[in-house]
């Protein structure tokens, strides 16, 4: 399998995998119907431009992707050390199988290595998405809050998002 960096033209990939997982329960945030190419368009294009975007290939077909990871700064000055917005995709027929935490790992090492000017990676979860915070915590993220009542799930309940941060030990302030 190969993991690399996405580009622009692997738009209608991510779109799919993104489909493909939110056609399961908690796969993704998003509903079937509420996931657009435009937007996915959006994403990959602010992701290569302020942020960092890695996808996996399917083993035997590179025009399908098992994993999806993105992240890109958030607009104001203020928060250009800032890398949010995180997103993991993995697809359905390929979770629990270490895919999710490959290319996140890669993501961090990416920071680590080469990019010291981000200081923080930041992530929102849901309160019951135990295996996520769990392999989050394994990252090196810590829990830094709650959102509480943030999530309205799929029966009409109210859930709880998780704020996640990891911090980058090799950020160094003078290079802004």
């Amino acid at each position: 399998m190969k993991l690399r960096k996405a580009k622009q033209t692997d738009v209608r990939k991510i779109f799919l995998l993104n489909l493909e997982a939110a056609k399961t329960a908690n796969g993704v945030a998003r509903k079937a119907e509420e996931i657009f190419q435009k937007d996915v368009a959006d994403f990959v294009k602010k992701s290569l431009k302020t942020g960092l975007i890695f996808v996996i290939e399917h083993p035997s077909n590179p025009e399908k992707l098992v994993a999806e990871i993105h992240c890109y700064k958030h607009e104001p000055q203020c928060f250009k050390h800032v890398l949010g917005n995180l997103t993991l995709v993995v697809h359905p027929d390929f979770q629990g199988q270490g895919f999710g935490k490959k290319i996140f790992s890669h993501l961090l090492t990416e920071i680590t290595e080469n990019h010291r000017d981000i200081a923080r990676v930041e992530l929102m979860t849901r309160q019951n998405n135990s295996r996520g915070i769990k392999l989050y915590e394994s990252l090196g993220f810590e829990i830094e809050g709650f959102c509480k009542n943030r999530i309205l799930d799929a029966e009409g309940r109210l859930g709880s998002d998780t704020m996640m941060a990891w911090f980058n030990p090799s950020f160094k302030r003078e290079n802004f």
